[in-house]
């Protein structure tokens, strides 16, 4: 055996060279994913950076629903009850932040820039029914979970909005809240008007003697009174033609 000749490494293992070599490889292979995820993060938080106040305003006025943010002088106490939590709101001072037409629309102005500033009390009136709607919201836990609820417009008819706020809440201190309303009275009446066009349909079937049948426009008898089924000798729910009942 000749001097300086590295030995051939055993059968039972590696030497211990080649597992330093092995180790650096393994953490060299890995430094490229771990710069690749910082990479990523950091391109994350430059993009949350470009979103700009005015780009906020933007979404807030191209929205259909009428949108604003209140803020308190005082922070106000969540943790009292619903109507004492309704009083505290409008006896607090407090001051719109934001809003769009939509929303200006409630307080009767055709500028989103004359709600800058105007308190509560005089965008959204407790008399018009809005008191309500903030005892719904305490009711719902301060959540924004949506809901319905009927209000005054400035014409005084009767309408029916769909709420949505957003509170700002520290330490059970509410500091300022986003409300959003969206008006559904055309819907809601619309619903009305079909759940009563349908108990009016059910209780002409319920009437005795009374013959209505219900006929499809390819000409089937879907359905028809007790008193027709009888006349025609069919069953109550006939599956039967037109031509066929009337042969």
């Amino acid at each position: 055996m000749r001097r300086g000749v590295p030995q051939p490494a055993s059968s039972g293992g590696a030497t211990s060279v080649e597992k330093r070599e092995r180790r650096g490889r393994a953490r060299s292979d890995l430094r490229p994913q771990k710069a690749h995820r910082t990479e990523v993060y950091y391109a994350t938080e430059s993009l949350r950076e470009q979103l700009s106040a005015t780009d906020l305003r933007n979404l807030i006025h191209v929205s259909t629903a009428g949108i604003g943010c209140i803020s308190f002088a005082q922070a106000i106490d969540c943790t009292i009850c619903a109507e004492e939590f309704t009083h505290e709101i409008y006896a607090t001072a407090s001051r719109c932040l934001e809003g769009n037409l939509q929303f200006a629309g409630f307080m009767g102005s055709s500028s989103p820039e004359q709600l800058i500033g105007q308190p509560l009390s005089a965008i959204l009136p407790r008399r018009r029914g809005f008191g309500e709607m903030l005892s719904l919201w305490h009711r719902h836990k301060l959540s924004g979970q949506g809901f319905e609820f009927e209000a005054i417009d400035r014409d005084g008819r009767s309408i029916v909005l769909q709420a949505a706020i957003y509170g700002h809440i520290e330490n059970e201190k509410l500091h300022r809240m986003w409300i959003i309303l969206r008006d559904v009275t055309t819907v809601t009446r619309a619903i009305s008007a079909l759940s009563k066009s349908q108990k009016h349909y059910r209780a002409l079937f319920d009437t005795p003697g009374l013959l209505f049948v219900r006929i499809l426009s390819d000409g089937t008898i879907e359905h028809a009174t007790h008193s027709t089924s009888t006349l025609l000798g069919t069953s109550s729910t006939p599956t039967c033609s037109l031509d066929e009942a009337f042969e």
